[in-house]
């Protein structure tokens, strides 16, 4: 019998210089389903998840919301410096109503 050890990996290599494209996604999108807790024109929404999570939502695209509306919001990190109230701050890239 013998002591063999399996076969190693060495380091990974560096990319070529100008062979480095940009990720296409570079921005992680989630979605968070919830009630709006702090609703009107918008651009800022508190939504609050069933796990008692609440988010801040920061949307030029949203319109009316009502509060008690449950809506479905696709976020990604806010990347601007605002406050929109209580709550994680995120940006929604879309928030539709859920019936």
């Amino acid at each position: 019998m013998s002591n063999t050890q399996p076969p190693t990996l060495g380091p990974a290599s560096p990319p070529a210089p100008g062979k480095v494209s940009p990720p296409t996604d570079p921005q992680p999108v989630d979605v968070i389903v919830g009630r709006v807790v702090r609703g009107g024109d918008g651009p800022c929404y508190g939504v609050e998840t069933d796990d008692g999570d609440i988010y801040a939502v920061y949307s030029t695209t949203a319109g009316n919301l009502a509060v008690g509306t449950t809506v479905r919001v696709k976020t990604k990190p806010l990347l601007i410096k605002i406050y929109c109230g209580e709550g994680k701050h995120v940006a929604g890239v879309s928030i539709e109503t859920v019936r």
